[in-house]
Formats: C-alpha cells, sequence, structure tokens
C-alpha cells in the first residue's frame, strides 16, 4: 500500500463527536488517495496528539478539532506553504461558524480585534500572510507541520494544554526552522455560546499561557508577562488612587469607541461587544495571574 503523504489527527473527548470536521475533510479531500484520517478518542489532547503522530505514517501531519470545519482549499494551501516557502509548519485562521444572534457576532468581532485579542487576533481572523510567523499568529485546531520535525522536536508537552502548540512552535523557532500564517487557509468553529463560558474559555488560555511560559520562556514571552504587570497596575490603580474613576472612564470611552468601530454601523452589537470587551480583559488578568 502507498505510504500516504498526509495523516490528519483529530483528538476526540468522551461523549464528543468528529461528524463535522470529517465531513468537510473528505470534502477537501475528495479524489485524494494519498492521506489518512487519525481519530483518537481520550481524555487528553495533547497526549492523544502526541500518540496519533508516533502512529501516523504521513510526511506531513495536520491537526484539527473535533469541531473544526475545513474551509475549501484549506489543506493545499497550507501542503504549497510548507513547500514554496521552506517552513515546516503552516497554519492559518480559526473562524466563527454558525453565528447566530447579538452575542454570538459579538464574541467573533471581539476575537478578530486586537484591542479585544492582543498579539493573537490573527488566530481569529484573515490577517496579512507571514511568511516567517511566531506563534501569536498559529493556532493548533488548524496546524501543519512535519512529521520528522515534530517527532525530532519531541512532540507537545501534554503539561502545558490547552497551550502546548505555543511552546512547541517556540521550540521549532529556537531550531531554526520557520512558520507560516497563510491566512486563506482557515477552519470554522462554533463561539462560545454564553458570557459565562466565554470567560472561561479566556481565562483557560491565559492561565496556560502563563504556565507555558513559566515552562519554557521564549525572548517573545516578555510582552505577555509586561502585558500582566500593566494590566495589575490599572486595576491597582483604578481601585487604590484618586486616579481610579478617571482611569475607569478612560478605559470604558476607549472599549466604547473600539466597540463603535467593530460593530460596523450595527448599533446593537456596541453594548455587546463592550461588555464582552470588559469581560474578556479581566478573564485574561485573572487567568495570567492564576497561571
Amino acid at each position: 500500500m502507498k505510504r500516504p503523504r498526509l495523516s490528519i489527527i483529530i483528538p476526540v473527548a468522551p461523549g464528543c463527536r468528529p461528524d463535522a470536521a470529517l465531513r468537510t475533510l473528505r470534502a477537501d479531500l475528495r479524489g485524494r488517495r494519498d492521506a489518512e484520517i487519525l481519530v483518537v478518542p481520550g481524555t487528553h489532547p495533547a497526549r492523544q496528539r502526541n500518540l496519533a503522530a508516533q502512529r501516523a505514517r504521513g510526511a506531513l501531519l495536520y491537526f484539527l478539532d473535533h469541531d473544526s470545519c475545513v474551509v475549501p482549499g484549506t489543506i493545499r494551501r497550507l501542503e504549497c506553504a510548507l513547500a514554496d516557502r521552506g517552513a515546516a509548519a503552516a497554519g492559518g485562521p480559526n473562524l466563527g461558524r454558525a453565528l447566530h444572534g447579538v452575542f454570538s457576532v459579538a464574541c467573533e468581532a471581539l476575537l478578530a480585534s486586537p484591542f479585544g485579542s492582543p498579539l493573537v487576533w490573527r488566530r481569529y481572523a484573515r490577517g496579512p500572510a507571514v511568511a516567517a510567523a511566531r506563534e501569536t499568529s498559529l493556532i493548533l485546531c488548524n496546524l501543519m507541520i512535519r512529521r520528522e520535525t515534530f517527532l525530532d522536536l519531541g512532540g507537545f508537552d501534554p503539561r502545558l494544554y490547552p497551550n502546548e502548540e505555543n511552546e512547541m512552535l517556540n521550540r521549532l523557532r529556537s531550531a531554526g526552522w520557520r512558520a507560516a500564517y497563510v491566512p486563506s487557509a482557515a477552519v470554522t468553529k462554533p463561539r462560545a455560546a454564553t458570557p459565562a463560558r466565554f470567560a472561561r474559555e479566556t481565562f483557560r488560555y491565559a492561565r496556560g499561557r502563563m504556565r507555558q511560559i513559566w515552562g519554557g520562556a521564549a525572548p517573545g514571552d516578555a510582552v505577555f508577562v509586561g502585558a500582566l504587570v500593566a494590566a495589575l497596575a490599572f486595576a491597582w490603580a483604578v481601585i487604590a488612587t484618586p486616579a481610579g474613576p478617571w482611569l475607569a472612564g478612560a478605559y470604558a470611552a476607549l472599549a466604547t469607541a473600539e466597540a463603535v468601530r467593530l460593530a460596523r454601523g450595527r448599533r446593537k452589537l456596541v453594548p455587546a461587544i463592550t461588555a464582552l470587551m470588559g469581560v474578556r480583559h479581566a478573564a485574561y488578568a485573572v487567568g495570567r495571574s492564576w497561571g
């Protein structure tokens, strides 16, 4: 049997089904006989991905989540990025799917905003292509990497889930490899259904980010530590200094102005985006402090 060129890895938690991912994958792979799909059940996605990478037969690994739907042409675009740019890894954005109602639309607009997702907004929007991308532009639910390189680097560190790809991509960069950000190579995923879930997801990723930094800091991580220090200093100034009300008002004005820009004339979105912005920034600060 011919050895596959591509191994697609989908970790699946108990009670979850990868139907949406498989349906769009089969459409994007139609006519190809050089790909295999590995659906790996378990309770720890980082370990599931490492196990599947060991078993995979393809020269390229493509990591997806069970609820990631591949935009047509995504796989080919990522393969071309690896071939044409000499990169070891390539990925694209994770865009919102089934955005119904004010909350989900506001959530999507905020995630794709540099103010709502400082440094990592390209993960949620089609930004400019980057031939030598940092981990801040790439996300694990839509990431392709050369299998040999992945195994040589030791795979993902399971202790750092759900931010294991950040540390691995930093190791890749330190080893002299490049990663490409391809905005047209996208997947779609549902967004958080409630403000509480949105806050919880933000908290988890912020906590994971700081744990990742403690576990294996890279030079670029200094900006995240600096952002935490600035956020805590701002919170202290609002609570404990006479300038507190003025600072809180300035933040509210800035958040509202950004919400108006993101709403693009849809007035109903402005209060939702403004409120979610406060939730997101607070959850980030608490999550990073916890981490």
